[in-house]
């Protein structure tokens, strides 16, 4: 079957996921309450809301750095635990509950930013990668470091960090835009040979950062079955992950305190 190179790949990796949950460092707001008060200026609601939460979820996502989501009804209730850094795209329309909640997340040492009038994420492609820029100054400046970050890699390497007791995994996988997703393709005038979609470079010299005062006893990759070593620095340990074309599923498993 043309699938059994994927179950079997999900047969390898699948036991290094079971059972964890996402690390958790900077939560995005998804603000609902505020985007409908823009329910009839659709382009006011892109830029004051929904463009400023995307921008910044994906300035994070291509920093390769743990990033989720947060609703209204999840911040109305406080769900901020493991959280570190809280943006808000749209500072209007907060329920006394989520200022509460903010004010708390505060108290516990968490970091709050807003959205800032010079971060045009809806502008023209400059725009939006100088305000990229300026949010990560402002969270390199103002958050603290993230608990794991991948460096290294093409632009679009994906990178997300699961965890459970004793164990942190990082799945990378490889810009993956050349999948065909469903999206309706034309049918030619003429019959042609179909193309083969052109195949993304392979990821080069990626590096697996974890901040920890824990000793691995053992890391490897579980796509290719390889052992891997470490280095510990000043930032914590690093960990060289092998060349790869698709993708790789770095599995730290922690021994005693160092």
């Amino acid at each position: 079957s043309m699938f059994t190179p994927a179950f079997e790949l999900g047969d390898r990796v699948s036991p290094y996921l079971a059972g964890t949950k996402p690390v958790r460092w900077a939560a995005i707001h998804y603000a609902e309450r505020a985007r409908d008060l823009y329910a009839v200026q659709p382009k006011e609601a892109w830029a004051r809301v929904l463009y400023p939460m995307y921008g910044a979820y994906t300035a994070l996502l291509r920093s390769k750095r743990p990033v989720g989501v947060v609703t209204d009804s999840q911040l109305e209730q406080g769900l901020l635990e493991g959280y570190k850094l809280l943006f808000l795209p749209a500072p209007i329309g907060l329920t006394e509950c989520m200022l509460d909640a903010i004010d708390a997340f505060e108290a516990d040492g968490g970091v709050v930013l807003k959205q800032q009038p010079g971060w045009r994420w809806q502008a023209e492609e400059d725009d939006a990668a100088r305000a990229t820029r300026a949010f990560l100054d402002v969270v390199a400046e103002k958050a603290p470091l993230a608990p794991v970050e991948v460096n290294g890699g093409p632009a679009k390497m994906h990178a997300v960090a699961h965890e459970k007791p004793g164990q942190m995994t990082v799945a990378l996988a490889n810009d993956f835009a050349w999948v065909h997703t469903g999206q309706r393709i034309p049918k030619p005038r003429v019959k042609a040979q179909p193309e083969e979609p052109p195949l993304p470079e392979p990821c080069r010299g990626v590096t697996v950062l974890l901040r920890t005062s824990q000793t691995p006893a053992e890391a490897f990759d579980a796509v290719s079955g390889k052992a891997l070593e470490w280095n510990r620095h000043a930032d914590g340990l690093a960990i060289a992950v092998p060349d790869f074309d698709s993708m790789a599923v770095i599995v730290i498993q922690y021994g005693a305190d160092f």
